[in-house]
């Protein structure tokens, strides 16, 4: 579970680790996925209106636990799977 920092759009917060032990438990792969313009169709304004905004889901390649050396290295990977693909989606330098 990740989330976007509504003042500095769309840069992304930390994982929670819960999701990815239980991948790591389970050896099932994470398939990341981008939800592109979500900071700005729900912003977090303490508002709760949503905006009308075009969607864009982006659903990435599957990240097997097994081929990361530890948990931090699989979670790092999925965040900057995501992360690249907002910033691109945003048209953002290619800054993390």
């Amino acid at each position: 579970e990740g989330g976007i920092y509504t003042k500095h759009p769309p840069k992304m917060v930390h994982f929670k680790s819960g999701a990815f032990r239980l991948a790591v438990e389970k050896n099932v792969p994470i398939i990341p996925v981008t939800l592109s313009y979500n900071h700005l169709i729900l912003p977090d304004d303490g508002k709760l209106l949503l905006h009308r905004r075009p969607a864009k889901m982006v659903l990435h390649e599957p990240l097997h636990p097994g081929k990361f050396e530890s948990l931090e290295a699989l979670m790092d990977q999925c965040h900057q799977v995501i992360q690249t693909q907002l910033n691109l989606d945003n048209n953002l330098l290619s800054e993390n």
